[in-house]
């Protein structure tokens, strides 16, 4: 298990650090193919899709990033991972969908979730390909915005109607 989270480290390490999003052709199917490649890298864990967050009844949208990324913008609906953490039993019957930039975060703690009995997921392409589903982000006031934090510049895999804030 080590092996594959310091190969997942790597490989993000590596793309950080040599793409260059601005001469991306297509964003989307470098965020689908990232996607792809952590999905068969974690078997294990259940991914959902954007049409699964619609579709279910009851489910609990759980934001793995930090505060100060979840200060730009969250999916609406969904609470921090600390909101979660703090009376976590009341959400063991729900169904719970973790998200982060890309899904690296939120399938780790998805990890550590899944042993505790939770109906747990990891939503496919996190933000990133929230926004390439053309779906909305709200701000900290809870006012639509088109500002995503993505991590770093490397990762401003956003489409052009969305602005990458890192």
């Amino acid at each position: 298990m080590m092996t594959r989270i310091i190969s997942l480290i790597l490989f993000c390490t590596l793309l950080s650090s040599c793409l260059d999003p601005g001469k991306a052709k297509n964003p989307a199917k470098i965020v689908d193919s990232m996607t792809l490649a952590m999905t068969k890298k974690n078997s294990s864990i259940p991914y959902s899709t954007f049409e699964d967050v619609k579709e279910m009844q009851t489910y609990i949208l759980v934001d793995a990033r930090e505060d100060y990324e979840r200060a730009v913008s969250t999916i609406p609906g969904s609470i921090s991972k600390k909101e979660f953490e703090q009376d976590k039993k009341k959400y063991i019957q729900h169904n719970v969908i973790v998200y982060c930039t890309i899904g690296v975060r939120s399938t780790e703690y998805a990890k550590t979730l899944l042993p505790e009995g939770f109906i747990i997921s990891v939503l496919r392409g996190g933000v990133l390909g929230w926004a390439h589903a053309g779906k909305s982000f709200i701000d900290k006031d809870g006012k639509e915005t088109n500002k995503v934090h993505v991590y770093s510049e490397a990762w401003n895999l956003l489409p052009e109607s969305y602005e990458g804030i890192f």
